[in-house]
């Protein structure tokens, strides 16, 4: 009986410890490499000498474009995003990452796209003024409009988590007359995103596939304690009588 209650006690505790693992893990935070989705993007049509840009302008994504579309005259489109960072702590690295996924038909005058990035303070939702806030951070050209592009943007999230700021955001102005960019939409592919190396990430930011691995090697663990406490002990010479 004593042995039986022992080997009960034994597989009870392994099932609880995987249990606890699995919330802790799920609950609130982890630490290592995440991705950040945005809380929102959007693209915004104005022209170059109105500084109040409107929505819609065609689909959500990001695609920042200078140049005369037939028909309209010279137009401009605008892109901001906006990410989530409250929670993060002990930052090592961020990087932005944005999916090229086409470009504007129309001719391009000045070669490839030429992107200005600006920072800024964000709340989660895109408004027009936004495609035209913060202050610069660099300027990047997009030589291929199928490609992935990563910039190393952790000086300014590690200012921005320092002042308190519940999310950032970036908006991006084509300065190349005549040509222009998308990058993937939200959801769609690779899409656009923050990579995020820090002692603490707050969910729902996405695991790399190492913390997946973690949390189901949680989930074996926790259907072999069920099936091994559901099941009665076996003694040696069990159903023998003398």
């Amino acid at each position: 009986m004593f042995i039986a209650m022992t080997i009960n006690m034994r597989r009870l505790l392994l099932l609880l410890i995987s249990i606890g693992a699995i919330l802790l893990y799920m609950g609130a935070a982890h630490a290592g490499v995440a991705v950040v989705l945005p809380s929102d993007q959007q693209t915004s049509c104005g022209t170059p000498s109105n500084p109040i840009f409107s929505f819609p302008c065609g689909e959500v994504h990001l695609g920042p474009g200078l140049g005369t579309i037939p028909g309209v005259g010279v137009s401009e489109q605008r892109a901001a995003a906006e990410f989530p960072i409250a929670g993060i702590a002990g930052l090592h690295s961020a990087i932005l990452v944005l999916t090229a996924t086409g470009r504007s038909p129309y001719s391009t005058l000045q070669g490839d796209p030429v992107i200005e990035f600006r920072g800024y303070q964000g709340d989660g939702l895109i408004s027009a003024s936004d495609v035209s806030a913060g202050t610069f951070l660099f300027a990047a050209s997009f030589p291929d409009h199928l490609a992935i592009y990563s910039f190393d943007v952790t000086t300014f999230i590690s200012e921005a988590l320092g002042q308190g700021w519940s999310h950032v955001g970036f908006s991006l102005r084509d300065v190349a007359f005549g040509s222009s960019i998308s990058f993937s939409p939200r959801h769609s592919g690779n899409g656009n995103f923050l990579q995020i190396d820090a002692d603490l990430v707050p969910l729902p930011a996405i695991p790399e596939p190492s913390g997946y691995a973690l949390m189901l090697a949680g989930l074996c663990i926790l259907v072999v304690s069920a099936r091994h406490l559901s099941s009665p002990p076996r003694y040696p010479g069990a159903g023998r009588f003398a």
